[in-house]
């Protein structure tokens, strides 16, 4: 059992499929789709669903061909939406979907937040030290050794 993980920025829907492949997508196997960018709700559904299926069709036909935009796109009018794809996926496959958590209001405020204070942890007239390189020895230095 593996995790397969899929970066929204680069990867969905049918580009998901070759991946699939390469990684050998099987049952028992569980999904990370990685929320990147921050994508409006209905276009990171849509990846989602596009996803979902083609790991269904993967699955259905053992990685027989890629599927065609038409075929997903009349399995995504069949189906009675994300969380029933999810389950049949679970139940059929025992393959797991995990979404990255949505990236809500006080999450983002935190994380500006982080950042804010990182920014002041350095004035802005101090020196620019990246790139001096240590050359000597510290002689006050002892190496640890378990039961000192």
């Amino acid at each position: 059992m593996k995790q397969i993980v899929i970066n929204t920025e680069s990867q969905a829907g049918t580009t998901a499929y070759g991946l699939f492949q390469r990684e050998g997508l099987a049952p028992g196997d569980s999904l990370l789709l990685m929320r990147r960018p921050r994508l409006p709700q209905d276009t990171w559904l849509t990846m989602v669903m596009l996803v979902m299926l083609a790991a269904r069709h993967f699955l259905k036909r053992k990685g027989s061909g890629e599927p065609r935009a038409d075929e997903l796109l009349l399995e995504l009018r069949s189906n009675n939406g994300a969380q029933e794809l999810r389950k049949e996926l679970k139940e059929e496959f025992n393959v797991e979907v995990i979404l990255d958590p949505e990236a809500d209001d006080e999450r983002e405020f935190w994380a500006n937040v982080g950042l804010w204070g990182l920014s002041r942890a350095y004035a802005e007239d101090e020196p620019d030290i990246s790139q001096i390189k240590l050359l000597e020895p510290n002689p006050d230095y002892i190496p640890w050794k378990p039961g000192t």
